[in-house]
């Protein structure tokens, strides 16, 4: 049902129609924010409650973020980023809806800003919907056609999507048909398929989407072809269904997805040389999804990187399986080069108060209640964001990145990782050679600010 968060002049008398609408089924929003017509969440915020005395003043156009504190230019910072989401704050608890506007991919980061996405950094495969053979890369946004009015956006290596409303529209690497067409290079567009999906999972040779609670995906990945797990590579060029209807979450890797479903259970399939698709032992290919034993606890979120995975728990921890050749499970005691599901661990004790998480090639951070963001695993290019030149190539015990405070979103990607401040600043670190951090440079093992147009 619809809610509202409400503030009035105490006394006042307020009439509140209730609206449902069509495309806000299966649309969850958070409790400071609803759902309007078009199945996007606004900050339910009555802005003007004198429209509201009388029958039928109240209507959508009376919604905004007048209270402020939900992100973007509320919090007097950077009116051109949409800091906000579907998502809640880090301080409303762990996230169960991960739809950002922000998305790292291997080596491009992308953003929603201004109602419409902007990306920057390598366009060798169309990343930043332009000519690969005249716009190499940019350090600088460069706004996606036909993204306008776009709430979520998300890649993985480089096809990437954004959701328009009910419509998913996508660009970059098609290949292996990972959107609606086999292409070495697809300008963005609307992927009919894809209507009505909530959350998209880019992978690396396959995309997977969610709509309706069914999971479905396309593509190729030798050993690890959506829902059936493939061993041939041959390209699926229509959906797939995963076998589930009752999914809100997808997460691809490099070749086998993850879904999670409303009662917060994971399920993943495709190619499990490294425990990544069963959190168990290691075998060829698992098919159909097999779910990943986490215990008692529902899992909130999920996040997929290369070779290993993490989950989000209720109680604020984080749970990897998967590779670990690069300490990306968080382990304490170093299991060896892959291991089973297990807790992220601190030097004492596991980490905890955790609100989202965030999963890159071989690194993952975590939002924490304070808002501060703590990352372990490669730290190669500095992506960890220790300012440590010189410093350990890994790290298997998460630690605050430097002078990151206040984070609303964050992402990971191959070798860089960004977020959004609550001030609606974009701050991104790790390497850079290609603009992906908003400038070229090498590596920056601190947070840089990046300039929206």
């Amino acid at each position: 049902m619809a809610r509202r968060a409400l503030r009035y002049v105490d006394g006042q008398t307020l009439v509140l129609p209730i609206v449902m609408h069509d495309s806000c089924i299966d649309v969850p929003c958070d409790e400071r924010r609803t759902c309007i017509n078009g199945g996007k969440c606004v900050p339910a915020t009555i802005v003007d409650p004198s429209r509201c005395a009388t029958p039928g003043g109240c209507d959508e156009s009376t919604l905004g973020d007048g209270a402020g504190g939900d992100g973007g230019a509320g919090d007097g910072g950077d009116a051109s980023l949409d800091a906000g989401s579907d998502a809640p704050g880090p301080d409303a608890g762990p996230s169960s809806e991960t739809p950002s506007p922000l998305a790292l991919g291997y080596k491009h980061t992308c953003v929603v800003s201004s109602g419409a996405v902007k990306c920057f950094g390598d366009n060798t495969t169309g990343q930043l919907a332009k000519d690969p053979v005249t716009v190499e890369n940019s350090p600088t946004p460069l706004t996606i056609a036909s993204t306008n009015g776009a709430d979520a956006v998300w890649t993985r290596e480089s096809t990437t999507c954004a959701r328009v409303g009910t419509a998913v529209t996508c660009w970059a690497r098609s290949d292996k048909h990972q959107t609606d067409v086999t292409a070495a290079v697809k300008q963005p567009g609307i992927i009919a398929a894809m209507s009505g999906a909530r959350n998209v999972g880019p992978g690396y040779l396959h995309t997977c989407w969610v709509a309706g609670g069914d999971a479905k995906c396309w593509g190729a990945a030798p050993g690890a072809s959506p829902a059936t797990a493939k061993a041939d590579g041959t390209i699926d060029v229509t959906p797939n269904a995963a076998s589930r209807s009752d999914v809100v979450q997808i997460a691809s890797g490099e070749k086998f997805s993850c879904a999670r479903t409303t009662a917060g259970k994971v399920f993943c399939w495709g190619a499990n040389d490294e425990m990544q698709a069963n959190g168990v032992s290691v075998s060829g290919t698992i098919a159909p999804p097999a779910e990943i034993d986490l215990g008692a606890q529902a899992a909130v979120q999920i996040g997929a990187g290369a070779y290993f995975a993490c989950a989000l728990l209720q109680s604020g921890t984080v749970k990897c399986w998967g590779n670990n050749e690069f300490k990306q499970l968080g382990r304490r005691v170093d299991p060896g080069p892959r291991a089973g599901v297990g807790d992220v661990e601190l030097a004492s004790g596991v980490l905890s108060g955790v609100q989202r998480i965030a999963v890159g090639n071989s690194f993952a951070c975590a939002v924490l209640a304070a808002r501060d963001l703590w990352c372990w695993g490669l730290n190669e290019q500095g992506q960890l964001g220790r300012n440590d030149p010189g410093g350990p190539l890994t790290s298997s015990t998460p630690a605050p990145v430097t002078g990151l405070v206040d984070v609303e979103h964050a992402a990971a990607g191959a070798f860089h990782a960004c977020a959004i401040t609550r001030a609606g600043k974009l701050r991104c670190w790790g390497q850079g050679v290609d603009g992906q951090i908003g400038q070229i440079v090498n590596e920056s093992r601190v947070p840089v600010d990046v300039t929206l147009p």
